[in-house]
């Protein structure tokens, strides 16, 4: 059975996803394991990622699940109790937003992707395979399937990269990921991540039936 959970990312990814250059994100092992390696044999016979101590640990995006994308937003309607019920996204903003014509507007700031509500979020993805490996360990593909086109293959100064994968790292430490200890977790700590690969889903109201179709189909397809 599938299961629909929130994914947050940024503007640039946002575009990427539209654009249809994106199938893939990588995400921090937590705990900072020394070693994470695929063990046949976990739980009641079926395999599992496992650490440096042979513990499991588990991504919490699985095979099958529908992902709701969160992103940068602010409210341009609200409903009579006042709850925003429009939204404009940042990626999807003008240079110059037009001005407020009421209190609520003059009011309305950008908010963070943590705060868009599951009905207004405007991509769905499914995830069709996760794994998990060291984060130098990008290939210039998935490199690629992680949004780092043509677009992407450029530094602050309009230089091109020498790989994609050097573009993703670049990219990688502009996140400035930390932990809950704020530890951090910069391209040269290499840490392990999961690699979660997905397709976009072009219809928004798919129906738990039709989703757990395609979930059957990933599983038997082995992916």
């Amino acid at each position: 059975m599938f299961k629909e959970k929130p994914i947050i990312f940024n503007g640039d990814m946002i575009k990427a996803l539209i654009e249809g250059r994106k199938t893939q994100t990588r995400r921090l092992i937590k705990g900072n394991p020394n070693f994470v390696q695929w063990n046949p044999v976990v739980k009641a016979g079926r395999g599992g990622w496992v650490d440096e101590h042979w513990s499991p640990i588990q991504c919490k995006y699985k095979i099958g699940d529908i992902l709701w994308v969160q992103e940068k937003f602010r409210y341009t309607e609200w409903d009579a109790d006042g709850f925003g019920n429009g939204v404009l996204y940042f990626q999807e903003a003008p240079h110059e937003l037009p001005a407020p014509t009421n209190l609520k507007e003059l009011s309305e700031r950008w908010r963070s992707p943590i705060f868009l509500p599951k009905e207004l979020s405007r991509i769905r993805l499914q995830v069709t395979n996760v794994r998990a490996e060291r984060l130098q360990d990008i290939s210039e593909k998935d490199a690629i399937a992680e949004g780092m086109g043509e677009k992407m293959h450029m530094d602050n100064l309009g230089n091109t990269w020498a790989t994609y994968s050097r573009a993703f790292e670049s990219y990688w430490d502009s996140l400035q990921i930390k932990d809950r200890f704020n530890n951090s977790y910069d391209w040269y700590s290499n840490p392990w991540v999961w690699v979660i690969e997905f397709k976009v889903l072009n219809d928004l109201k798919m129906s738990k039936k039709q989703a757990n179709s395609s979930v059957t189909d990933l599983i038997e397809g082995g992916k």
